[in-house]
């Protein structure tokens, strides 16, 4: 497949400080993947916007500049010629509303495609950001399905220890160890299955064996992103996971 010319991918990274640069890697994978990509010119072209957000783990959480920024941000990549729009980071989609509209393109929903990826009932061990956990986007979905959803606060102040290790460069063997402890925690309050919300969480996920099934948020996105990249590019039509 010669890519070169076809559309054009748009991503509202930066939100997450690790997590443009793997998700990036995730969309090649599925290139080779979905379509058996081998060759440069078979991969698409994309435009990477780099947005970060007022977003600080030691303040208050401005919910109202916060959503002005993510729009602010969709606004302007999808003026730049891009054919879908996705934004691999959690929290900004508890704002859907307020910015799916500055959208002039697809809008990928991140939230809908991972909860899909996982089966009603059980129990889940909810890994994600302090923020994303308090806002109960995730709870609100899966616990409609009959899902219990585990996010303790023993479990967050684990994740909130790795993610200051991450963004401030910590130790890699500190941080494997307490991932490790992470997931010992959350089976040990009997999940059964585990979903990763974090986009900066894929920097260690991979760095040990998991117990428990996991469904990657971010993993789940740069499937549909791909996905909807070759619906595009084969018949110029774009199935997606809501209306609009």
């Amino acid at each position: 497949m010669n890519a070169i010319g076809g559309p054009t991918i748009g991503i509202l990274g930066g939100m997450g400080v690790k997590a443009t640069g793997p998700f990036l890697e995730l969309l090649i994978d599925e290139c080779q993947r979905q379509y058996g990509a081998s060759q440069p010119s078979d991969y698409p072209e994309m435009i990477i916007f780099s947005w970060p957000t007022p977003l600080r783990f030691d303040a208050a959480f401005d919910a109202s500049a916060f959503a002005a920024r993510v729009a602010e941000g969709v606004r302007r990549l999808s003026g730049t010629g891009v054919d879908l729009v996705a934004i691999p980071a959690n929290l900004p989609h508890l704002f859907w509303d307020s910015f799916a509209g500055e959208a002039t393109v697809p809008l990928l929903n991140m939230i809908d495609i991972a909860t899909s990826q996982l089966p009603d009932g059980g129990s889940v061990a909810l890994l994600a950001a302090r923020p994303t956990r308090d806002s109960g986007i995730y709870q609100k979905i899966l616990e409609a399905r009959g899902t219990r959803v585990i996010a303790t606060d023993e479990m967050q102040d684990r994740i909130d220890a790795i993610l200051t290790s991450l963004w401030s460069g910590g130790d890699p063997t500190a941080i494997r160890a307490r991932w490790n402890d992470l997931i010992e925690c959350s089976t040990r309050a009997a999940a059964t299955s585990a979903l990763l919300a974090c986009t900066d969480l894929n920097a260690v996920d991979r760095w040990s064996d998991v117990p428990i099934p996991i469904v990657d948020a971010t993993r789940a996105l740069a499937a549909k992103v791909i996905s909807t990249w070759v619906d595009l590019a084969r018949t110029g039509s774009v199935v997606t996971d809501r209306p609009g």
